[in-house]
């Protein structure tokens, strides 16, 4: 019945390593105080800064309790490759992308910084006039820890992979214009088990096995 309860005990202690992965998810969803440009030639720089208006863990309620959020990213050159004036931009090089916010403590601090790869910048075909998508298909980079359980979430590693995309209003001609929404999804791992709660594990097995042996003899001596 002891060994039971002990592995029921350290079954507990290990449950969270077995935790799925969650998604973290910020997004704008308004054209207000958001904007982008981009400008150069021949190799254009792009560049989007968009009022941050939600942050979202797996399929939980949006929270909008982070004051003095913005999405940011900026790319590396990019290259026209079809039309004139283009209607899609490559930008191999990738660029870097922030979010900021105030999480409660008055002070705006980097809620995820990171980088992206192999970024595109389309025209719309078929839908609203005027209107492009930018999207990068991965990022790389770091989540600030407070953000966790701000939006209720348990330990998970800051490093994070996900994707980014963007709806502008505006064509990849050139120029600027603003933001019709923006998404940055990343895939927050559980984080890796603590060394003191692998130390804990390793002596409940010890203790289990003192029990087993200690029955054992226990057993010999009473034949």
């Amino acid at each position: 019945m002891r060994k039971l309860a002990l592995m029921g005990f350290f079954m507990l202690l290990i449950s969270p390593m077995a935790a799925l992965a969650d998604t973290i998810s910020f997004s704008s969803n308004t054209s207000s105080g958001s904007n982008w440009a981009m400008g150069g030639s021949p190799f254009p720089v792009f560049t989007l800064s968009s009022v941050l208006t939600s942050a979202q863990l797996n399929s939980g309620p949006l929270n909008t309790g982070i004051a003095g959020g913005r999405i940011d990213w900026t790319t590396a050159d990019g290259v026209p490759l079809i039309g004139s004036p283009s209607d899609l931009v490559i930008f191999n090089p990738g660029g870097t992308v922030t979010v900021m916010g105030d999480l409660g403590s008055g002070l705006v601090v980097a809620l995820f910084t990171g980088s992206f790869q192999n970024a595109s910048w389309t025209l719309v075909t078929g839908g609203a006039p005027g209107q492009s998508t930018f999207s990068a298909s991965f990022i790389a980079g770091n989540l600030n820890p407070a953000l966790f359980s701000f939006l209720g979430a348990g330990p998970l590693s800051p490093e994070v992979t996900g994707t980014l995309t963007a709806t502008l209003n505006g064509t990849p001609s050139g120029g600027s214009g603003s933001v019709a929404g923006a998404t940055i999804s990343l895939n927050a791992p559980t984080a890796v088990p603590e060394p003191a709660m692998l130390t804990m594990l390793g002596m409940g097995l010890l203790a289990l096995a003192g029990l087993s042996r200690k029955k054992l003899v226990s057993q010999r001596n009473a034949c």
